[in-house]
């Protein structure tokens, strides 16, 4: 993988994680994508389903996250398909509660 396709990654996460920029975020994924998180609801295959998924995640924590890149490894197996794997410190404050209502979220991981 090259400089300019690695700097699309780094570009992806700030607009994602320090900008929480959806409209940014979502022009630079394929509609053809699939992507997971990190609660049971979090499991997507196409873009429509993945996009909802970006705006509730902005939507729920919408302050900037700070990230640390520990590990990153990038690879093209083919022309415009990338897999991208990266280990990421994370510094993030989430208020899971309300006074009024609890979070819908579940985390977990595991068999469910």
């Amino acid at each position: 993988m090259n400089e300019e396709e690695k700097l699309q990654f780094f570009k992806y996460l700030e607009n994602y994680l320090r900008k929480r920029d959806i409209t940014s975020t979502l022009k630079l994924l394929s509609l053809t994508m699939s992507s997971f998180g990190a609660g049971f609801d979090e499991k997507c295959y196409n873009y429509n389903s993945s996009s909802k998924l970006y705006e509730r995640d902005i939507k729920e924590v919408p302050k900037p996250i700070d990230y640390k890149i520990k590990k990153l490894y990038l690879n093209k197996p083919v022309n415009k398909v990338f897999i991208v794997c990266c280990d990421l410190d994370m510094e993030i404050s989430l208020k899971l509660f309300s006074q009024d209502k609890p979070s819908k979220t579940k985390y977990g991981f595991g068999k469910t």
